[in-house]
C-alpha cells in the first residue's frame, strides 16, 4: 500500500498521458500505411508463399521482419487502432522507465517530475498514437538508459561497476541493439547512453574502466548487428544496405531552416530549456547523496542535454522534418531526467517555488497537448478517398477479375486500406521509377513512362494529390481528359501547420482528385 501511494502521482501522469494520446485522431499516415502493408505482404510471403510486390528491405528504416511483421499481425486482429494501442503501451513503458532512470540518478521526486515532463511532451503524445516503430524504439532506448545507470544493491556506482549489477550492464547493450534493429536511426541515440554509463563508471572506477565498459557496450551492440546484417544480406541480397544508408541520409523534405527550428521548439524546446537550466544548476550544486564531483556532474548534464539536440540538428542538416517529432521523443528520453531534477529542486524550496514547479509542468503539458494535436493534423484524412475506392478495388477494371490498375501519388495509402484486395490489384506510385514498354517496344522510365501509360490508357483509376507534387500533378492532370479519363470525385482538404512560436506557416489548401477511364 505504501508503494502504491508513493507511485500514485506517477500513475496519474500515465493516465493523463493515455487520455491525451487517445484524443488524437486521423487516418493512417503514409509511413504507417507503408510499414503495415509491407508487413502484410511479408507475412503473405512467409505463410502462403505469395511473391512480394516490392523490395521492402531497400527502403524500410528497420529490419523488415521485426516491427512490420509484428504490427501487421496485430493489424490483422484489431486494425489500425490495435497497432496504435501497442505504440501507446510502449510510450507508457518509456515514461515509467524515464522516471526510474531519474530516481536512480537523483531521487524519488526527480523521478516523478522527469516522468511527467517526458510523458506529457508533444513528441511522446504524438508517437504514442502512431503505428510505427518509433514508440518501440523509444521504450528500448529508455530501458537501455535505465539499465546503464542502475546501481548495485546499496552501491552508488553505475551498472557493472565494482558494486554494480553486472546483469544490467549486459542488458543495456542488448536492449540498445534491438532498438537499432527496429529503427536504424536509433544508433545516434545509443551513443549518449554509452557516454552516460562511461561518465558514471569513471566517477567510481576511473577512466580506464570507463573506456573498457564503453568499448564492451559498443561491442555488444555492433557484433550482433553485423551478424544480423550479414545473414540478412546473404538471404535477401544487399537491399538491406540500401535501407540502412537511406535511413542515415534520407533528405529531401524541403523544409526551410525557420520551419524546422520552429517545429523543433514545439517538440523539444520546453524540455530542453528545463534540462539545460537543470544541468547548469546541478553542476554548481554539491551532491552529498551520490558524492559526484563537479566535473562528473557537469559531464553528466552535458551528455543528457546533448541527446535532445540530436534530432533537431539532424533535421537541419538534412533539411527534412519528416521524422523530427518521433526522433525528438528519443532525445527527450535523455533530457527529461535532468529537467525532472530541476523541477524537483524547485519543489523542495519555499511554497512559491513549489507552485512555480507545478505551474511550469502544467503549462508544458498544456502546450504539448496542443502541439500534438497540430502534429496529428498535418496530413489530410484519407479515409473518405479510400472509402470511395474500396467498392471498385476488386471489380477488375477491364472485366478480368484481377483487380483494378490504380495510379496514385501516395500508393501506400490505397495499398494498405484496400488490402487484401490491393494484393490482387495493381497500385503504382507516381514517385516510383515505373518501367513501361510501348506498343513499339520502346522502354521508358520515370515521368515519361507515366505519360505514355496514360496515353495508352493503362490505368483504370488515377488518384492525384495537388499538394504532394504540385508540378507533376498539374502535368499529369493536363493529360487525363484528352486521353479518355473523366473526373469522378474531388476531395478538398486543408493542411494545418500551426506552430506555438511566432512564425508564419503557409496554409496549404488542396484537393485529391479521382479520375476514371471512360
Amino acid at each position: 500500500m505504501t508503494v502504491l501511494r508513493s507511485r500514485a502521482p506517477l500513475l496519474g501522469v500515465l493516465l493523463l498521458q493515455a487520455v491525451l494520446t487517445l484524443a488524437l485522431s486521423n487516418s493512417a499516415r503514409p509511413d504507417e500505411a507503408t510499414y503495415l502493408y509491407g508487413g502484410h505482404r511479408l507475412l503473405d510471403d512467409f505463410l502462403d508463399h505469395r511473391p512480394l510486390d516490392d523490395n521492402y528491405d531497400t527502403y524500410f528504416g528497420g529490419l523488415p521482419y521485426l516491427y512490420p511483421v509484428i504490427a501487421a499481425g496485430i493489424d490483422g486482429l484489431g486494425g489500425l487502432a490495435a497497432v496504435r494501442a501497442l505504440s501507446l503501451l510502449c510510450m507508457l513503458t518509456a515514461t515509467w522507465l524515464v522516471g526510474a532512470t531519474a530516481r536512480r540518478l537523483f531521487d524519488e521526486r526527480a523521478g516523478f517530475f522527469a516522468a511527467a515532463v517526458f510523458g506529457l511532451s508533444a513528441p511522446v503524445l504524438f508517437t504514442g498514437n502512431l503505428a510505427t516503430f518509433d514508440a518501440a524504439s523509444a521504450a528500448l532506448i529508455a530501458a537501455a538508459l535505465c539499465c546503464a545507470v542502475q546501481p548495485g544493491d546499496g552501491a552508488p556506482g553505475p551498472a557493472g561497476g565494482p558494486d554494480g549489477d553486472g546483469g544490467a550492464a549486459t542488458r543495456a547493450p542488448v536492449l540498445a541493439f534491438f532498438a537499432v534493429a527496429l529503427k536504424y536511426a536509433t544508433w545516434a541515440f545509443v551513443l549518449p547512453v554509452i557516454a552516460v554509463e562511461a561518465v558514471l563508471t569513471a566517477a567510481d572506477s576511473g577512466r580506464r574502466e570507463a573506456l573498457r565498459r564503453a568499448a564492451l557496450f559498443l561491442l555488444w551492440v555492433a557484433a550482433p548487428a553485423l551478424g544480423v546484417l550479414f545473414l540478412t544480406a546473404w538471404y535477401t541480397g544487399n537491399g538491406i544496405l540500401k535501407g540502412i544508408l537511406g535511413a542515415a541520409g534520407d533528405a529531401g523534405g524541403g523544409q526551410t531552416t525557420a520551419q524546422i527550428t520552429a517545429w523543433s521548439v514545439d517538440c523539444a524546446g520546453v524540455v530542453l530549456l528545463l534540462a539545460a537550466a537543470g544541468a547548469v544548476l546541478h553542476a554548481l550544486t554539491d551532491d552529498p547523496v551520490h558524492r559526484r564531483s563537479k566535473p562528473v556532474r557537469t559531464a553528466l548534464g552535458a551528455v543528457l542535454c546533448a541527446g535532445a539536440l540530436i534530432a533537431p540538428l539532424t533535421a537541419l542538416w538534412l533539411r527534412s522534418a519528416a521524422s523530427l517529432a518521433a526522433d525528438c521523443g528519443l532525445g527527450l528520453v535523455l533530457a527529461a531526467p535532468m529537467a525532472g531534477w530541476l523541477l524537483a529542486r524547485l519543489s523542495h524550496g519555499r511554497a512559491r517555488s513549489a507552485v512555480l514547479a507545478v505551474a511550469t509542468l502544467a503549462l508544458a503539458a498544456t502546450s504539448a497537448a496542443w502541439v500534438s494535436q497540430q502534429l496529428f493534423a498535418r496530413w489530410p484524412d484519407s479515409r473518405p478517398v479510400m472509402a470511395y475506392l474500396r467498392p471498385a478495388a476488386d471489380t477488375g477494371g477491364t472485366g478480368s477479375g484481377t483487380g483494378q490498375r490504380i495510379l496514385a501519388e501516395t500508393a501506400a495509402l490505397p495499398r494498405y486500406y484496400l488490402y487484401p484486395d490491393a494484393a490482387r490489384a495493381e497500385i503504382l506510385s507516381t514517385s516510383a521509377a515505373l518501367p513501361y514498354t510501348t506498343t513499339t517496344g520502346r522502354r521508358l522510365t520515370g515521368e515519361a513512362a507515366f505519360r505514355q501509360a496514360i496515353a495508352d490508357r493503362r490505368f483504370d483509376r488515377i488518384v492525384l494529390d495537388s499538394t504532394r507534387s504540385p508540378e507533376q500533378s498539374r502535368r499529369l492532370t493536363a493529360l487525363l481528359a484528352p486521353n479518355g479519363y473523366r473526373l469522378v470525385r474531388t476531395f478538398a482538404f486543408r493542411d494545418t501547420a500551426y506552430s506555438s512560436v511566432p512564425f508564419h506557416f503557409p496554409r496549404t489548401r488542396g484537393h485529391v482528385t479521382v479520375w476514371q477511364r471512360s
